[in-house]
């Protein structure tokens, strides 16, 4: 019998495990991240370094839809085997309780911190979850503690920015969105009903018209990435795949207007 997916991430990430690994986050060269801290060193003028947590994808994703067919994080580099020891690691090494995440989390910031830390002002962006989403409530309330706890211990002259988006829009999302230094929006297309009063981003088809207040990704991931870090409301983003791809039927983003 073929391997589930899901058995194989538990079945890598727990060998992983097994020869020390612990939930990390990692990125610092990730390309995608660049672009972003390249966009937000040119808008802002100060300096920043990158850092992503994922998971693995679709099993980890209850929110998700249509989505799951052409799921960017269920190929190309997140099949090579470091991804999926890495991103299974990441999930069995939360254990399966608030405390036990939290601790586990929190030890991924301070380790990330540690090793790239700068005397100077200098703004950490975090990406969680470029593969994978919040799974449930205990594992969200975890990374509001680890946050809330994190970011209180810091260096002054640092700034630290947790960022993403998610589909799980069935859970309290009330005190994570409370904290300062965490810029979240809802994605569309999942089994939930965004909230407008919230930021919500949109997958649109290609040649669209992005209009209603909606800012205009420009075919670029950073441009998306930035105005969630910036606290933009409404961001669009072209579709890459093949097909339509739309979460706007209508073919433009102006569905958002209130």
């Amino acid at each position: 019998m073929k391997e589930s997916r899901s058995e194989k991430h538990r079945r890598v990430g727990m060998g992983y495990i097994a020869q020390g690994a612990t939930p990390a986050i990692c990125g610092e060269k990730n390309i995608k991240l660049l672009k972003t801290v390249k966009a937000y060193e040119s808008h802002t003028g100060i300096p920043a370094i990158c850092g992503g947590f994922g998971l693995p994808a679709v099993v980890t994703c209850p929110g998700a839809r249509d989505c799951i067919r052409g799921c960017y994080a269920t190929k190309g580099n997140y099949n090579y085997p470091n991804m999926v020891k890495r991103l299974g690691a990441n999930l069995h090494g939360l254990g399966t309780t608030k405390q036990s995440a939290t601790i586990a989390i929190y030890t991924a910031l301070k380790s990330w911190y540690g090793r790239n830390f700068k005397p100077m002002a200098v703004t950490y962006l975090l990406r969680i979850h470029d593969s994978g989403d919040f799974f449930s409530q205990y594992y969200l309330d975890s990374w509001t503690q680890a946050i809330k706890t994190f970011s209180k211990a810091i260096d002054t002259k640092h700034t630290f920015i947790a960022y993403g988006y998610t589909k799980s829009l069935h859970l309290d999302f009330t005190r994570f969105l409370s904290l300062d230094c965490v810029k979240f929006v809802q994605s569309m297309g999942g089994k939930y009903q965004v909230d407008f009063d919230y930021g919500v981003s949109a997958i649109v088809p290609k040649g669209s018209t992005i209009s209603g207040g909606w800012i205009d990704a420009n075919n670029d991931d950073a441009i998306m990435d930035l105005g969630v870090i910036l606290g933009h409301k409404k961001i669009a983003l072209e579709y890459h795949g093949s097909g339509n791809g739309s979460q706007c039927s209508d073919g433009t983003c102006s569905r958002g207007r209130r």
